[in-house]
């Protein structure tokens, strides 16, 4: 059985290779097309591919929960990103020393992201959802 492993050590390099292969077989315009695709691909998906989809589906409940849904994650990229880094700080902090205080502030910080996940996840359950805030919003907005 042959080995692959040398693939995953030069990746970059195999990759580069595909694009030239790609660019060469098909041309600039369609290689610029599919490069441009690529890489606006999550604002395609979520532009373009699931309101088309949630159009064909005609539901507006389907409708209703995928805005909901992208609500809800705009509103938690904030909170993730603080989280994660404060995670990896209290991290390092524990690999990177070895005395007894600087491992009490890390676990310090683990302990307060814990306390803080379950706070947000109590106040996430007993508030409105995005979905109606918004309208909440619309119609004050019109009724003015």
């Amino acid at each position: 059985m042959p080995r692959w492993d040398w693939i995953l050590d030069l990746k970059l390099f195999v990759l580069i290779g595909l694009a030239i292969v790609f660019w060469v077989s098909f041309g600039n315009k369609n290689t610029l097309k599919w490069f441009l695709y690529i890489l606006f691909y999550p604002i395609i998906l979520v532009f373009v591919r699931i309101p088309w989809l949630v159009f064909k589906q005609r539901s507006w409940t389907l409708a209703f929960a995928v805005i909901n849904s992208i609500i809800s994650g705009v509103r938690s990229i904030k909170y993730n990103f603080i989280s994660t880094g404060l995670f990896l700080v209290a991290l390092a902090i524990i690999f990177a020393f070895d005395n007894k205080y600087s491992i009490s502030v890390a676990g310090t910080l683990l302990l307060l992201i814990v306390v803080t996940a379950y706070v947000r996840k109590l106040w996430i359950a007993v508030r409105p959802s995005g979905i109606f805030e918004l309208h909440v919003k619309l119609f004050r907005w019109f009724g003015s």
